[in-house]
């Protein structure tokens, strides 16, 4: 249920953003946007937000890659491009494959991030959906926070679990409980994390654990946190993965858009933390790359992670969230 809401709340802020919006996918070389015959000239860059009315050229040898309307469109030549020719070639996303569900989510995440009104407003409605759907897992109810990350499935070792970090708890409980109703594991930590290793552990693929952090003082519990559910399966992972590196479409790809493909499909599947992973590592690669940080942006507001997805808004002062649209 998850999941299938997730993608409609996409979807629709696809629409949001496809009619009135043009985003620089990627670029090589000189490509010059200006947002009216009169006004100077912008060097554009992955992530690059332009109003439709304006036009695009590329110097010689330059290309750019452009996302409007949940499609792609190249340019390589060195012609004057009125972006509003956009709208007569697009198809209004009705390519139903792969690629055309991969573009509409980044669509989507790009209309969620436009700005930080938008990213709390999304946060928000996307939170109303999601904790309406389980049970027990409600911040407004438990001082210790944690995130959508460890819910659903989580396939990859080591795990690092992260709450609330307040002063006023010098000594947590962290407890892993098996579907047996067995602990399995339980450690007292002084911080924000517990990381453990699930083959150290014989953690069993294909079952499902919960785990739950409890802040004490002495043997009293003070505050504690929701008990969230997750599945351990490395081998839905691992084919998820596989089957993505054998398509076409994927093989194709840039670097940057590979790694945003993965990320999107573990997202799709319920593997959050996994798809953090691939967004934690695409953004260390590509530190300087606006279209990444903004699709980041909006997965850690989807994760409940608000104050961190705010946080990826500084990590490019030099850079304008929205240009100039004239």
């Amino acid at each position: 249920m998850k999941t299938f809401s997730l993608f409609l709340f996409l979807l629709a802020t696809s629409l949001l953003i496809g009619q009135n919006e043009v985003v620089v996918v990627h670029a090589i070389g000189n490509v010059t946007y200006f947002a009216t015959p009169q006004s100077a000239g912008q060097m554009v860059y992955p992530g690059f937000r332009m109003a439709l009315p304006g036009s695009l050229r590329c110097e010689t040898g330059a290309r750019v890659k452009l996302l409007y309307n949940q499609e792609t469109f190249l340019i390589e030549d060195t012609k004057m491009h009125p972006l509003s020719e956009l709208a007569q070639l697009s198809k209004g996303g009705s390519n139903l494959g792969f690629t055309g569900r991969f573009w509409s989510f980044l669509t989507g995440s790009m209309s969620q991030s436009k700005d930080e009104k938008a990213l709390e407003e999304n946060h928000e409605h996307f939170m109303e959906e999601v904790y309406a759907g389980i049970k027990g897992f409600s911040h407004k109810t438990y001082p210790v926070k944690t995130s959508q990350l460890y819910t659903g499935s989580l396939g990859t070792e080591p795990i690092t679990f992260r709450w609330s970090d307040e002063s006023a708890w010098p000594v947590l409980r962290f407890s892993l409980i098996n579907d047996a109703g067995s602990e399995v594991l339980f450690a007292l930590v002084q911080k924000g994390a517990f990381t453990l290793d699930p083959k150290q552990l014989a953690m069993a693929p294909g079952k499902a654990y919960q785990w739950q952090v409890t802040a004490v003082n002495g043997d009293a519990p003070v505050a504690q946190s929701a008990s969230i559910v997750f599945t351990y399966d490395p081998v839905g992972h691992e084919k998820l993965m596989a089957d993505l590196s054998a398509m076409a479409e994927y093989q194709a790809a840039e670097p940057v858009e590979q790694q945003l493909m993965q990320a999107y499909t573990l997202e799709k599947a319920g593997f959050n933390y996994g798809a953090a992973q691939c967004y934690d590592q695409a953004s260390a690669n590509n530190p300087d790359n606006v279209l990444l940080r903004d699709v980041h942006a909006a997965f850690l507001s989807r994760m409940d992670l608000l104050d961190a997805a705010k946080k990826c808004y500084s990590s490019q002062p030099g850079r304008n969230r929205l240009v100039l649209l004239g």
